[in-house]
């Protein structure tokens, strides 16, 4: 059998995902914003990702995300250094202990209030869940 989605199928999917977590999200003390968040976890989980990548993924501009690292810096989760071969302009981000950390405690209390709430599912939709998301992961 064949099997196909539609993006209609990917946007429910996306925005009963986003429902579901909103109870989580409402108790969130962070810091951060959501954008600075999604910042940081991508150097923390993809190091060598680029600047424009995640500008792409969040539509935002070089401006924008030049306004997430300097808060970012400040708050001490990042440092950044510019490139010392060919290209001085290239920038490198690193996260500090101090950014592993809060994204290592993020990560805990997500992954804490997930695994409290898939009771609400039955049974046979967590089996199908977690196997969906070990497809995903290879």
């Amino acid at each position: 059998m064949e099997y196909k989605l539609s993006f209609q199928d990917l946007q429910v999917v996306t925005l009963k995902w986003s429902l579901f977590m909103w109870d989580y999200y409402k108790t969130c003390k962070s810091p951060l914003s959501g954008n600075q968040s999604y910042v940081l976890s991508c150097y923390y989980f993809l190091p060598q990702i680029t600047i424009r990548e995640i500008c792409a993924n969040l539509e935002i501009s070089k401006q924008q995300m030049t306004k997430i690292l300097a808060v970012l810096e400040k708050q001490g989760m990042i440092r950044r250094r510019y490139g010392e071969g060919e290209d001085k302009r290239e920038l490198a981000v690193e996260v500090t202990d101090a950014g592993r950390a809060y994204v290592e405690e993020e990560y805990r209390k997500t992954t804490a209030f997930l695994n409290e709430n898939l009771h609400r599912l039955p049974e046979e939709e967590q089996k199908i869940l977690w196997q969906a998301v070990q497809i995903m992961l290879k």
